[in-house]
């Protein structure tokens, strides 16, 4: 992970989270990026009451948000909240600390709704970002205790997903790609290779964030010839032990096969429905919440992007 290029302490004393992480192109490296490029760099707050908060904001950083938001006020601020993912965004928001100039964007979610994605995958928004490395830079005990199960969901899901030997990198990108199933923006507005280009550089992070989770799993896992490659045992009892541990939105909606290639291709299914309505419902009321010109903006560099 490289260095951050602001100072934690000033953001987080300005919009005061219970929960902040930061990650993205912004603030880890990437392929396809070049070096002067200044990406906005991305966090996700997690706040115990979003009213509240966007009350106190209003009053102290009224130019965070568009003028549609702060002319409709609190009660179309709640409705946008909840709508899609639960989360947010503001977008282009300038952030000046002792460390220099910067555009950032950041999301807004309750610490219920964190808590219950991170544990059920009900949006896989937030959960998605938490299964690949990121900073957190403040937490609480429960959100804590949440991310590593989110963690051990997703190695699970990706077990199912997988052939009987597969490499670090191919578990990965195939982690990487879980909350990008059924996405609807990866057709139209995202970089073809963001999933490759998220591991690429990142491979030593991943690794150190599922370590402790593929260590639980060597009682179906083994190191293969060489040590560059896994073995899964895919025995039918496996698939139902792994099946049984999935997050309860994805189980719920995932018929079981003992059949490996069917039993994966029903959970990606399941992962598409999931996915598919939240970020199409967050692209559009980022109309609302960002201000159509930012949103505008924001599209056409996803798509200059995606050309890349």
């Amino acid at each position: 992970m490289k260095k951050l290029s602001f100072d934690p302490e000033a953001i987080l004393e300005k919009y005061k989270p219970d929960f902040a992480m930061v990650y993205g192109s912004g603030a880890f490296e990437q392929e396809g990026y070049d070096k002067n490029d200044q990406p906005m760099i991305d966090f996700i707050w997690g706040v115990l009451e979003t009213k509240d908060w966007h009350n106190l904001q209003l009053a102290q950083n009224p130019q965070d948000y568009s003028l549609l938001a702060r002319m409709l006020g609190h009660k179309v601020l709640k409705i946008l909240q909840d709508q899609g993912a639960g989360i947010y965004y503001h977008p282009y928001v300038d952030f000046e600390d002792d460390l220099g100039y910067r555009e950032i964007k950041y999301g807004v979610i309750s610490i219920e709704d964190l808590k219950k994605d991170l544990l059920e995958w009900t949006t896989l928004y937030c959960a998605g970002r938490l299964q690949k490395p990121v900073e957190i830079l403040q937490t609480t005990t429960d959100v804590r205790w949440a991310i590593q199960k989110n963690l051990k969901h997703a190695l699970s899901t990706a077990l199912l997903l997988l052939p009987g030997n597969f490499t670090p990198e191919e578990l990965f990108i195939t982690i990487a790609g879980l909350s990008y199933t059924g996405d609807t923006r990866m057709k139209h507005a995202e970089n073809p290779r963001k999933i490759e280009n998220i591991v690429t550089k990142n491979q030593d992070a991943f690794a150190e964030l599922y370590k402790s989770a593929i260590e639980q799993r060597w009682n179906i896992l083994k190191i293969g010839e060489g040590q560059d490659y896994f073995e899964r045992e895919s025995s039918p009892r496996t698939q139902s032990e792994l099946h049984s541990q999935l997050p309860e939105n994805l189980r719920d909606k995932t018929d079981f096969a003992e059949n490996p290639h069917e039993l994966a291709e029903n959970i990606r299914t399941a992962i598409a429905d999931i996915v598919r309505g939240p970020s199409l419902s967050q692209s559009i009321k980022g109309i609302f919440s960002a201000g159509p010109i930012k949103s505008a903006r924001y599209l056409r560099e996803k798509r200059a992007k995606a050309k890349q």
